[in-house]
């Protein structure tokens, strides 16, 4: 939500989330971002994060599921 943008909210997620990596000895990160986030964008690509514009998520809901 805009109104906790800038706090630095991501930066410590982001903090936690890597120590567990390295605690847990994780060879690769993986999570998405929406494609108008560009603060967040920003911020992956400046800790080092490689952006993937290839890939797009397909979703099927429950209902969706059913019908299949």
């Amino acid at each position: 939500m805009p109104e906790f943008r800038g706090q630095g909210i991501g930066t410590a997620l982001l903090e936690k989330i890597f120590k567990l990596a390295k605690d847990e000895n994780c060879r690769r990160l993986r999570w998405q971002v929406i494609n108008w986030n560009k603060k967040a964008i920003d911020l992956y690509k400046k800790v080092g994060a490689r952006i993937d514009n290839e890939l797009s998520n397909c979703d099927f809901e429950y209902d969706q599921i059913l019908k299949f």
